[in-house]
């Protein structure tokens, strides 16, 4: 913990398809395979994106040490509109947790490689929701073109239309700007990666928390930790944005009260970190498997009702993206890990270790 003193020193002496071919990219264009994109917009951008969360962390450390109410700054998200909920709550999640690694990490040398590892992960999910996009929205205005030979005197296609060539040119500036390619050069983009299913209920979060760089070597298992993050929730969130919101809070003031501890000369907390990372893993992962379930099931009931005409295509063409976004996050919340899932196994008490210090997150939370 003595890295929180010296930050907080620091600032205040520092102050499988292919995009379909439009009028704007036609076949001399330059093509850019999926993976090649995350590869390119990782040179291109990971060093500004980690400066800007490096930055983020700085002015978060800034407000809790001039005591502005984190209690209330966290509950205000509660109040974003429902459709902005899954975007501003994940944002909360993402800064409490690279917030908590930094200060909790064992040294700076970890701190620096987790901060670098877990910004090209969300880098690498920033690109996949502007490739979804971009997919979706070729075959939405495809489809509107369609309809629109058919039904020419449409105001409200015409609409849809102008919105939908709008949203693409945004979405197209958007991976330009990732790329490093000059404003309005065309390029086609082409599918060569899936994205990983959604976990298997039964071991889903022990599966998360086996995944994430976060948690690799520590010396509890995946498995005790998820029984520690369950004892920790059980009854005590209504729903998922109460948990996420709850876990969000709990990440970032236990650094502060972990300082305390240090000021006051005692023992160091062993397993605390792993414990407040877990509980940052399974709020992401829960929101994550919220939005796809939702996506999913608005999906599924728009194929029900959809017919072969060009407006049943576009309606599901908005549908198959959601899903897709939904299955990025989901990839986001594993990081970098790729492969089979590993065996959990049954599910164990959480060890007397993990209870005590749930034992102290609650007093905390209670002060």
């Amino acid at each position: 913990m003595f890295r929180l003193f010296t930050l907080i020193l620091l600032i205040f002496c520092a102050g499988c398809t292919v995009s379909v071919p439009t009028a704007e990219n036609h076949a001399t264009d330059p093509v850019f395979k999926e993976s090649t994109a995350r590869q390119k917009c990782r040179e291109n951008l990971l060093d500004i994106r980690i400066e800007e969360n490096w930055q983020m962390l700085r002015e978060e450390l800034q407000k809790q040490t001039l005591e502005h109410s984190l209690a209330g700054r966290v509950a205000t998200l509660s109040t974003v509109p429902d459709a902005a909920e899954y975007q501003s709550v994940r944002k909360a999640l993402h800064t409490a947790q690279l917030f908590l690694q930094e200060l909790t990490a064992p040294d700076t040398a970890t701190a620096r490689n987790l901060l670098r590892s877990r910004s090209a992960e969300l880098l690498d999910m920033e690109l996949a929701e502007l490739t979804t996009l971009l997919f979706s929205k070729e075959q939405e205005i495809n489809a509107l073109e369609e309809a629109l030979k058919k039904e020419e005197n449409a105001p409200a296609l015409q609409q849809e239309l102008a919105r939908a060539r709008e949203e693409l040119a945004e979405t197209r500036m958007g991976i330009r700007t990732m790329l490093g390619l000059p404003a309005g050069l065309p390029f086609v983009l082409q599918k060569d990666t899936v994205l990983p299913a959604p976990l298997p209920p039964d071991r889903k979060l022990e599966t998360a928390l086996a995944c994430r760089k976060e948690l690799q070597g520590s010396k509890l298992s995946p498995a005790e930790l998820a029984a520690a993050v369950r004892a920790w929730s059980s009854g005590k969130f209504s729903t998922t944005r109460h948990r996420a919101l709850a876990a969000a809070r709990t990440l970032l003031r236990a650094p502060r009260e972990l300082y305390k501890r240090e000021l006051a000369d005692r023992n160091e907390l062993e397993g605390m970190r792993e414990l407040l990372t877990a509980i940052g893993i399974a709020a992401e992962l829960e929101l994550a498997q919220a939005e796809y379930q939702e996506a999913q099931k608005a999906a599924e009931t728009a194929a029900l009702l959809a017919g072969d005409d060009p407006r049943s295509k576009a309606i599901t063409a908005k549908m198959q993206a959601k899903v897709a976004t939904a299955r990025a996050h989901l990839a986001a919340t594993l990081g970098s890990w790729s492969g089979d899932y590993p065996q959990t196994g049954s599910r164990p008490e959480p060890p007397a270790q993990l209870m005590k210090l749930l034992e102290l997150l609650e007093k905390w939370e209670n002060e």
